[in-house]
């Protein structure tokens, strides 16, 4: 341990020193609080605006996602914004943090920040692109479970018998012509 973890602190002061800790990117003592059982990794969720895009948008976001889940976090928490690591996965495209997320349990249902679901969500940012970049977001959240019935009411029951490829580029293809 770095020594930045102080002890006989007041639980609020175990919480703010984690805090700031994760803000200066000392993620080595993250597994030290959390193991010490003075911090609930559930913290994060209630700390100020943009905060946990800036933790989970760097490159040790996935080893920071399985320390955090090891100590109880729960992955459909969302920020003081609304904003879910799904969320914050589809829209930094970070693809290892989003299979991770599918891998440990997250729903897939899950509203946005935008009040969208999430499989709406991938969709819009797969069809920005005349190519569909992305589009395997949208292919593994259908085949975690994704319902796209609200979202796209166009849709008819055959549509949802169609493999989560043919849907996903289907549900691109419809997002693209109405834009």
């Amino acid at each position: 341990m770095s020594g930045r973890m102080k002890q006989s602190l007041t639980p609020e002061e175990n919480k703010k020193e984690f805090i700031k800790a994760l803000e200066k990117g000392w993620f080595e003592d993250v597994p030290f609080w959390l193991l010490s059982g003075e911090v609930d990794p559930n913290c994060i969720f209630g700390v100020k605006k943009g905060f946990l895009v800036r933790i989970f948008s760097r490159r040790q976001a996935v080893f920071l996602l399985k320390i955090f889940k090891e100590n109880g976090l729960q992955l459909n928490g969302t920020d003081v914004e609304g904003i879910s690591l799904l969320e914050i996965a589809i829209c930094q495209r970070d693809s290892s943090l989003f299979r991770e997320l599918l891998e440990l349990g997250v729903e897939v249902n899950i509203q946005t920040s935008e009040k969208k679901s999430a499989l709406l969500l991938s969709v819009e940012y797969a069809a920005v692109t005349k190519k569909f970049y992305g589009i395997e977001f949208v292919e593994d959240l259908l085949r975690r479970g994704a319902k796209p019935g609200k979202d796209f009411p166009s849709l008819k029951g055959e549509d949802f018998l169609k493999s989560p490829s043919v849907l996903a580029k289907e549900l691109c293809q419809l997002i693209a012509d109405n834009k």
